[in-house]
């Protein structure tokens, strides 16, 4: 990516606690899927980056540098160890959230597709990998920032 295409992208920080959550961006252009998603989790993934674990209810706040989006979607879904999506987009989630000012906030809620699995596994604390993908748009551009946690596959009723 050139340099101009990378001083175009809003800086953002991700984190929960005091931990910095790793991340990667990139300009979202019309001719391309909305819904592919997984190349971005693939190179977290082979980058080597440290998959943070966060309990489930854990807060997750994005803290932009810049102006809050016109619009926003978050998609969260569950992802193979290789980062490529595990479920079909029937099993993603759409979390609600929105900035207020330049800070969002959510609560790591559980996802129900972290049952699908018949992998026994997958249910040991901490080996579910979430992908998370924030789509913001702005008045001239759209963005997606996407970064992964592990939590446990936890559903309370």
């Amino acid at each position: 990516m050139n340099e101009g295409v990378l001083n175009d992208i809003p800086r953002i920080t991700i984190q929960s606690g005091d931990s910095e959550i790793p991340f990667v961006s990139r300009v979202v252009n019309n001719s391309d899927n909305p819904d592919d998603r997984s190349d971005a989790f693939e190179t977290l993934i082979n980058n080597k980056v440290e998959i943070p674990y966060l309990q489930i209810r854990e807060k997750i706040q994005l803290i932009l540098e810049k102006d809050a989006p016109v619009s926003q979607t978050l998609y969260d879904e569950i992802l193979n160890e290789n980062g490529t999506i595990k479920y079909n987009e029937l099993s993603t989630k759409e979390v609600v959230f929105h900035f207020n000012d330049k800070i969002g906030t959510f609560i790591l809620a559980p996802n129900l597709a972290s049952q699908l699995s018949s992998n026994s596994q997958d249910y040991e604390p901490g080996k579910s990998i979430r992908g998370f993908t924030l789509i913001c748009n702005w008045e001239n551009k759209s963005i997606q920032y996407s970064f992964i946690v592990r939590s446990d596959a936890e559903i309370s009723f």
